[in-house]
């Protein structure tokens, strides 16, 4: 029997809930619907909007014959074939039936009651959730402690394919470059689809594939982006080569230094396939999806991996038929943490994926007028791009400076040189290289690997007059003006870019006067970063340190930084400390670039500062250049502070989310750069390319099994044995609505011992659940062969079975080790398993938890671990609330 739903519209941004129009459980006859369609005139004005119409499974495996049978449907409700096809926008016919269509609220209506529509709904609006971390995490590319890590058994991941459904892809990056790949698989079936600025060269041996889906975006916003698969917004960039990307040397952030070091994927051997479904407003329409995973199912990719969500509620339920198909589905958490039930994406045949912190942080110096010194959160605005130009028949630098530079370091300075070489000693005078308009370029030998020996002076270059050549071009050394003709070469700067290739090259680190002065600024504390507030406070040409207002608690770190760095600019400020608890975020602060400094303290640090204010007449700071620190001097993993945080909204019984990995600060590519993103879309393509690595090496593995070995090995504690940390407000211990299972451990994960499988006949009763086909869906949900336990809702006892398949050693046995949640038994049956020669490799056993005292009590956490006494140690998290009725109680 079907169920009937028509779905009201639900956009992310404006995170409307969803209302049931009309619902039916009654089964509708096809002339019914035939006579409605009659009986209900259709006016030409009504609206018309993006509906879903959703059949299920395939009937049969021809797809031009399923588009064919969409098409009739179509037409027996708008009475013209013509009228049919053109409403069509997507046919899902390869992984599952369906179609997307532009309709009314009626025509909708209609469709609903045919007896073949699972469900119709309108279409929804998701958005992306915005190097060091695989050595973080053990996967060294190359060192001597990795000569039999999972990387190199994994051979790098060779010819895995992963499909990324982001925004598209750059190709031009050089994290794509396919030097020493093989052909492309020839199990691949997919398409290299040519559009704007895309051609079939664009694909390669490392892109084998890539489409594009404008279905449901506006004309306008399609006019601002690229109408192919090339990304404009960098995201899907980023998410692609920190999956897969292959090694890149001497790469930094913004290509000025921060961060410096080699970017590459995690399987950086596997090909992409890129599906961009993102546009450049941020909006991913459900219909575009749909139809990325059906074709990535025809396609032949083996993982797929998908930065992005809509709001907590809204799922994707049709990659259970991508799971079903043997691909392994990731997907990002969101971004809506540290808040209770905010994480997204958590019907359970996918991972679900939290974001944590690495072993790397750019802490920045402030110092007092008193000599006391603080330590703040990193600033993104003294680091420049460098910009390489090669000649060919010679080796010369371009490298681009900023306007005002005086008191830093000069951008004049080679690759290879230290920061401090370059130092700028006047505005006018020595290393006087900078103009008005900050259109000063430096030409010189790139071979040479030492700084200029002399000052290059010229007293009219800050004044922007006329300028003369300091050497000739035949000395290899040079400065011109944009504009200013090379003589012998007869180019000038303005026209370089049509003539000459540019590519992001260097280390340069050059700082903008505006910015950066080694002498001390007058402070104000402004209290609130209100604009009443700092109107009052005369904060013209001064450094702030200030708060967000009140009613800013309820929004993000960012939206409220973002308030405070834009308020403070209009009152006219020349640098802004803002208070706030930590949010490790690079790009948080790039609002300010090239205008003032930004940083970030916690509320400790303000307070310090705060006090030095209050206690000195003529209060003075000075912000110093931001260091990178690598290693064990920084705590690390912490989930981060905006990862989305459980208990799901949608399916409290399934425990979310299911991992953590890094997702703060990581460096990955872009459009013609490299630069450090932080967010849940960071973290799931670690996920990704770790997923990639085990498929590899353990092809015969279902997606459950994959999943659940990912989660059992996870780690719970630091590198120190501590309890992993959870960023918020307040931090406390991390607990499994932070990150599952905990942080994962990619090497651990390649030998479980045991794992969790599931057979899609219980996922396709779960799936029926949600679409109300079946009854009894809460013993589903408990029962589901899940590699955690989430009881919601218990009352006296319940009983939950689980089975453990022997991945391990032959012959093996495990005994049980029981944490038990506070204020709950936990009584196991058996408590030991064994394996023998011969023998099944399945075990099940029962868990009985029982509630100690009758209370209406918020969550307790603990954990089953199967132990073998050597390798393996197979632990799930549990989660469980006591009630004593069934109303709201606490989720934290």
């Amino acid at each position: 029997m079907a169920a009937i739903a028509i779905y009201t519209h639900r956009h992310y941004h404006m995170h409307i809930q969803d209302t049931p129009l009309e619902s039916g459980m009654d089964m509708r006859t096809f002339s019914c619907a035939l006579l409605l369609a009659t009986l209900m005139p259709l006016s030409a004005k009504a609206s018309s909007k993006l509906y879903i119409v959703y059949l299920g499974e395939k009937e049969h495996d021809d797809p031009s014959m399923i588009t064919a049978s969409h098409h009739d449907m179509l037409t027996s409700v708008f009475g013209s074939k013509d009228e049919a096809k053109k409403s069509m926008v997507y046919s899902y016919k390869h992984g599952f039936s369906g179609f997307a269509a532009t309709l009314t609220e009626t025509q909708a209506e209609i469709l609903a009651e045919f007896p073949e529509v699972v469900r119709v709904k309108l279409n929804t609006y998701h958005k992306p959730h915005t190097t060091q971390s695989w050595d973080f995490l053990g996967l060294d590319y190359d060192g001597p402690q990795q000569q039999e890590g999972l990387l190199q058994r994994a051979k790098y991941g060779e010819n895995i394919i992963i499909g990324v459904i982001d925004s598209g892809i750059w190709p031009e990056s050089r994290s794509f470059d396919d030097t020493g790949y093989s052909p492309v698989p020839a199990r691949w079936r997919g398409v290299c689809q040519i559009g704007h600025a895309w051609n079939a060269t664009s694909c390669n041996r490392k892109i084998i594939g890539a489409r594009w889906y404008s279905g449901g975006i506006s004309a306008d916003v399609l006019k601002m982006d690229y109408n192919s698969p090339r990304d404009l917004t960098g995201h899907g960039t980023h998410v692609a080569s920190t999956i897969a990307g292959s090694q890149v040397w001497n790469v930094s952030h913004r290509g000025g230094g921060l961060g410096v070091g080699i970017a590459r994927g995690g399987a950086p051997r596997s090909r992409l396939a890129i599906y961009k479904v993102c546009w450049i407003d941020g909006s991913c329409p459900e219909a575009a999806i749909l139809a990325a995973i059906d074709d990535a199912i025809k396609d032949g990719v083996d993982v797929l991996s998908l930065s992005l969500g809509g709001s907590p509620g809204e799922e994707i339920f049709q990659t259970l038929h991508a799971v079903l198909q043997g691909i392994s589905v990731v997907f990002a958490g969101g971004n809506g943490g540290p808040v209770p039930q905010m994480v997204l994406n958590v019907v359970p045949w996918v991972m679900t994926v939290a974001a944590s912190t690495i072993d790397r942080s750019f802490p920045t110096q402030v110092t007092l007028g008193n000599n006391e010194k603080l330590v703040s959160w990193f600033y993104d605005h003294h680091y420049q791009r460098m910009i390489y130009l090669d000649l060919n028949q010679a080796f010369f630098f371009i490298i681009s400076t900023q306007p005002q530079i005086v008191g830093g370091h000069s951008g004049l300075i080679p690759p290879g040189a230290k920061p401090h070489s370059g130092l700028i000693l006047h505005k006018e005078g020595n290393y006087g290289a900078c103009t008005n308009s900050g259109l000063l370029y430096t030409l010189k030998l790139g071979r040479q690997s030492k700084p200029f020996k002399d000052p290059i002076t010229h007293r009219h270059i800050h004044k922007g007059s006329s300028f003369l050549l300091v050497r000739e071009l035949t000395q290899r050394e040079i400065m011109i003006l944009r504009g200013t003709k090379v003589n012998k070469e007869n180019l000038t700067i303005e026209s370089v870019q049509k003539q000459l290739s540019l590519n992001s090259e260097g280390q340069s680190l050059h700082y903008n006067a505006s910015v950066i002065s080694n002498d001390f600024k007058a402070l104000v504390h402004a209290r609130s970063c209100d604009m009443e507030t700092l109107a009052s406070s005369n904060v013209t040409g001064k450094i702030v340190l200030c708060y967000a207002p009140e009613e800013a608690f309820l929004t993000s770190p960012r939206v409220a930084l973002r308030n405070a760095i834009n308020r403070t600019l209009e009152a006219g400020a020349k640098g802004l400390i803002f208070a706030q608890y930590s949010v490790n975020n690079v790009n948080s602060v790039a609002t300010c670039h090239n205008i003032m400094p930004c940083v970030l303290v916690d509320f400790e640090v303000a307070h310090r500062i705060a006090s030095y204010w209050d206690m000195t007449g003529s209060p003075v700071v000075k912000v110093s250049p931001t260091m990178s620190a690598v290693g064990n001097e920084v705590l690390s993993p912490r989930v981060a502070s905006f990862s989305s945080r459980g208990p799901s909204l949608a399916f409290s019984a399934i425990l979310k989310p299911d991992i953590a990995a890094p997702g703060v600060n990581i460096l990955a590519a872009v459009r013609g750069t490299y630069v450090l993103l932080s967010g849940t879309s960071m973290a799931c393509p670690h996920v990704s390319a770790v997923t990639a690595l085990l498929k590899s090496v353990h092809p015969n593995w279902s997606p459950a099994m994959i999943k659940s070995a990912i989660i059992t090995t996870a780690s719970v504690t630091d590198r120190f044995g501590m309890p992993i940390q959870a960023e918020g407000v307040p931090r406390k211990l991390a607990d499994p609505f932070d990150f599952g299972g905990g942080q994962i451990d990619p090497d651990r994960a390649d030998d479980p011992g045991l794992v969790y499988d599931v057979d899609a006949k219980e996922y396709n009763k779960f799936f029926n659940c949600t679409l109300g086909l079946l009854d009894g869906c809460e013993s589903y949900q408990l029962n589901l062969n899940l590699p955690s336990i989430a009881v919601p809702n218990l009352k006296d006892n319940v009983t939950v079975s689980r089975t453990v398949t022997n991945v391990g050693p032959v012959e093996a046995t495990y005994r049980v080790v029981v944490e038990a949640p506070a204020g709950v038994a936990v009584l196991m049956e058996p408590s030991i398993i064994s394996f023998t020669q011969g023998g099944s490799t399945r075990a099940t056993f029962r868990v009985t938890l029982t509630a100690k005292q009758r209370v209406q009590g918020g969550y307790s956490f603990g954990s089953i671990t199967w132990s073998d006494g050597s390798a393996h140690s197979v632990r799930i998290p549990v989660a469980v609330r006591t009630v004593i009725q069934d109303f709201v109680s606490d989720t934290s």
